[in-house]
């Protein structure tokens, strides 16, 4: 059964920033999400901010993404 509801999502909670947590929060920020990425790795939270920051420069460089966004 499915069921309707006047809430609209406008944020996303990722656990975890290995890998595949990363990718979600990257393409949840890139849709306009409000995006939060927790992990219990300090190392691997600065990890993944920087690896998605180094996507979001490249797909700007290649015209893939606006800058503005």
């Amino acid at each position: 059964m499915q069921t309707t509801s006047s809430q609209e999502v406008r944020a996303i909670t990722v656990l975890g920033a290995g890998t595949m947590g990363r990718g979600i929060a990257h393409v949840a920020a890139l849709a306009g999400y409000e995006t939060h990425l927790f992990d219990i790795s300090t190392e691997v939270l600065q990890s993944a901010r920087r690896t998605i920051s180094k996507n979001l420069k490249k797909g700007v460089a290649l015209g893939k993404i606006d800058a503005a966004a």
